[in-house]
């Protein structure tokens, strides 16, 4: 793997494992304020044992490995960073899929105008408000 600066607005390991594409499946309740949503990662590492993504706000209800249920734990909630979300993995780790349902007081706001939905990131560390609407890993 190509090796990539650390960042240090992120709990991520990108040289250890880092994600290359995202499937983003997303119910999003305009009354609750909230997304119920699936993010399945395709992902990439070498000999890891784990990845580690940034979360802020979310409510994880299951994450899958491989299509195969999988353990998980989050960090400690840091008010800028938020939390991580630790996922084991194995070497030949092709997918990981997280199921979560968002806060109502995250970062961001979906509003529709014309029949189309737009998301407006509120802030300016948009890389890191990102994480209060999927799991992800800061680039």
């Amino acid at each position: 793997m190509i090796q990539l600066p650390t960042d240090v607005h992120s709990y991520a390991q990108p040289n250890v494992a880092r994600v290359t594409h995202l499937a983003w499946k997303a119910q999003v309740d305009f009354d609750s304020k909230t997304i119920r949503a699936t993010t399945t990662w395709t992902i990439q590492s070498e000999s890891a044992q784990e990845i580690i993504l940034d979360t802020k706000g979310l409510s994880i209800e299951e994450v899958k490995v491989d299509g195969k249920k999988s353990d998980f734990s989050l960090g400690s909630a840091d008010a800028i960073l938020g939390q991580a979300l630790t996922i084991p993995i194995e070497k030949d780790t092709k997918t990981i899929a997280i199921r979560y349902t968002t806060s109502p007081e995250a970062n961001t706001r979906f509003y529709l105008h014309n029949h189309k939905l737009y998301w407006r990131v509120a802030g300016c560390r948009v890389r890191i408000l990102r994480a209060s609407v999927l799991p992800t890993v800061q680039k």
